[in-house]
């Protein structure tokens, strides 16, 4: 019948992070200036809450509390959303940043792992006696 979806052919989707494939590329400056974007975002955002502490509650305080209280929470929830889409638009620069720090930590603990060896493996000084 013409109007129906199959069940087996339904606009499904599913927006699992782990089941995502990423196509890795180079990372070029218009990702930078996304990455930037966001973070201005993202802070413009974050100045709001800090900035809804100030506001004089007038004549009826407990009204424009109440104002006060729902809103941050609105800013809260719209944070969140805006950290998440900041994660999804930027996630081949945190890889990469993800990836040089992880390969930073291996370095220093191979580092660490030979002057070690070392430190165990020299040989040790003879004492000298007086004649």
């Amino acid at each position: 019948m013409f109007g129906t979806v199959s069940k087996q052919n339904a606009n499904t989707r599913n927006n699992s992070e782990e089941e995502t494939e990423f196509e890795y590329r180079r990372v070029l400056l218009s990702d930078f200036s996304c990455l930037l974007n966001d973070i201005k975002v993202i802070g413009s955002t974050a100045r709001i809450l800090g900035g809804g502490i100030d506001l004089s509650f007038e004549g009826r305080p407990l009204f424009m509390f109440n104002n006060v209280i729902n809103k941050h929470i609105k800013l809260i929830e719209e944070l969140g959303e805006h950290i998440a889409q900041f994660r999804k638009n930027n996630r081949l620069i945190l890889e990469e940043l993800k990836k040089e720090r992880e390969r930073e930590k291996r370095e220093k603990r191979i580092d660490e792992a030979e002057k070690k060896k070392e430190e165990e493996t020299k040989p040790e000084r003879r004492k000298t006696r007086p004649l």
